[in-house]
């Protein structure tokens, strides 16, 4: 669902995959416990705000939560978030720059020990887009 405030849009989306086979394509903390594991249900909420006619700020908030059972570096996966920032600056008709930045934490439980354990993880991206 996305809903226009103009210069202001807002936007949320879920996600579900029935089985640990059939995820919907986002890793899951992206390798933070030395393999990826699929994510069974996911939610996620953005925001973008035009700022001038050529600069957009974006953000977002995303939660995962993991299929029972997925095992990855002896760890069970529990859930995880994801928080990501980011402009969309457009000089010319055509040309999209986009730097991003990302953390994300990661939780699950140690079978052997029944522990807690977490992963944060920082990225940045810079994408460029190019329409003819």
């Amino acid at each position: 669902a996305e809903v226009n405030f103009n210069p202001i849009t807002v936007g949320l989306q879920f996600q579900y995959g029935s089985g640990a086979v059939n995820h919907y394509g986002a890793n899951f903390a992206e390798g933070a416990f030395g393999a990826w594991g699929s994510s069974e249900y996911s939610v996620l909420g953005y925001v973008r705000g035009k700022l001038t006619d050529t600069l957009t700020a974006r953000a977002s908030v995303q939660w995962f939560e993991a299929h029972d059972g997925v095992i990855v570096a002896g760890a069970e996966l529990d859930d995880a978030f994801a928080v990501i920032g980011g402009l969309e600056w457009t000089p010319v008709s055509g040309l999209a720059i986009l730097p991003e930045v990302r953390y994300t934490k990661a939780n699950a439980t140690e079978i052997a020990t029944g522990d807690s354990v977490s992963v944060d993880q920082w990225r940045a991206g810079l994408r460029f887009n190019r329409s003819f």
